[in-house]
């Protein structure tokens, strides 16, 4: 690095004239300043990627939501099933004989609503978002019944 031009300042200082020597360089970065400035822009560019390049787990979390859903709505099934066996001594004919005592076919799940429809000997569970019951389910199981 070349030391620069050099100049002569003029400063009155309690009555007397003080003369400084001042040197400013000519040239313009030096490795140490790119240096920092590299480590810096790459300390934020990492703070601000995760942003971007970070794998989006919500949808995984939402099926295992659903299916955990769904689980549970067949455990309630099962249970209000047992207790009615356990009250009547013999096991239901249909869904209806469920309602409303053990269990209704249309029943919310926290975030989910879980629907039973009956078929001939078998039930099937759906899974719906929130409290609506229209649209696709997120999820559906069928199994044999009683």
């Amino acid at each position: 690095m070349s030391r620069g031009a050099e100049r002569i300042i003029r400063i009155p200082f309690l009555g007397r004239e003080v003369r400084l020597r001042a040197v400013w360089p000519v040239s313009a970065f030096t490795l140490l300043d790119m240096i920092i400035t590299l480590i810096l822009l790459g300390i934020l560019a990492g703070s601000l990627a995760w942003r971007y390049y970070t794998p989006d787990f919500s949808g995984q979390a939402r099926q295992q939501a659903a299916r955990a859903a769904l689980a549970g709505g067949y455990s309630r099934l099962k249970l209000a099933t047992a207790s009615y066996a356990v009250d009547n001594g013999d096991l239901p004919a249909a869904l209806q004989d469920l309602s409303p005592d053990y269990m209704n076919a249309t029943v919310p799940m926290g975030d989910y609503t879980v629907v039973y429809i009956q078929g001939a000997n078998q039930v099937t569970l759906e899974i719906y978002p929130g409290m609506a019951t229209s649209g696709a389910p997120l999820a559906t199981r069928t199994f044999d019944w009683p």
